[in-house]
């Protein structure tokens, strides 16, 4: 049972799986504090948030997607992360937006890391139809393999390599293998082409991500 919050970290749906909606906050009342320090102290940036659910998530990044091309919008992700970081220095892809949140740096391992897992995932299910799918935990991934370390550009490298490997795998098998799903231990039943779809909002989503980190600061 994998439950992330989307909001902290990246935003993976396997890793956000069987969350449930909820708030959560660190502490209501402290000990001598005041109204207004109290209020001060629920409000923070990181002490309330409320997660969504795997549907509400699985429907904000089809969302993106939705009315385009996925193959298009997945070709373009790599040129558009190198036009996203050109010219930025170490400080820039390092910062974290928040304590708990990824820098640009560490959504570019997770982009690599996440294409090695959908490579396996779409050969399985092109191959053997109602296949089991196992979910995996992204921010075990990221501090195990330590992203936050990891050379950006070796990142965006390993992730254009296996997407164009990909995408020439998608287009070469019959499109009636994109009707073959695997079932995913906690979120069920996944056809390829409802995985190509994902894809495509996963990358518009981190692509938001980024240009939001580093938008100059006023």
């Amino acid at each position: 049972m994998l439950i992330v919050d989307d909001f902290q970290a990246g935003e993976d749906a396997d890793s956000a799986a069987l969350r449930l909606p909820r708030y959560h906050a660190k502490s209501l009342f402290l000990p001598g504090s005041s109204s207004s320090e109290m209020i001060r102290e629920l409000l923070s940036s990181e002490e309330i948030h409320m997660q969504e659910t795997v549907q509400e998530y699985i429907n904000r990044l089809l969302g993106y997607s939705q009315g385009k091309d996925p193959l298009r919008l997945q070709l373009a992700t790599p040129k558009k992360l190198a036009g996203l970081i050109k010219g930025k220095n170490k400080k820039q892809l390092a910062r974290k937006p928040a304590p708990d949140k990824w820098s640009v740096v560490e959504i570019l391992a997770h982009l690599a890391d996440a294409e090695v897992a959908i490579s396996w995932r779409i050969r399985q299910i092109l191959s053997t139809n109602a296949i089991a799918i196992q979910a995996y935990d992204q921010d075990r991934w990221a501090q195990t393999f330590s992203y936050a370390k990891r050379d950006p550009k070796v990142s965006l490298a390993s992730f254009r390599s296996l997407r164009e490997a990909n995408l020439s795998l998608l287009k070469s098998v019959p499109r009636k293998l994109w009707e073959n799903y695997g079932v995913h231990q906690e979120r069920g039943n996944e056809s390829i082409n409802h995985l190509v779809n994902m894809v495509a909002g996963h990358d518009l989503n981190h692509l938001q991500q980024i240009e939001k980190i580093l938008k100059p600061r006023r």
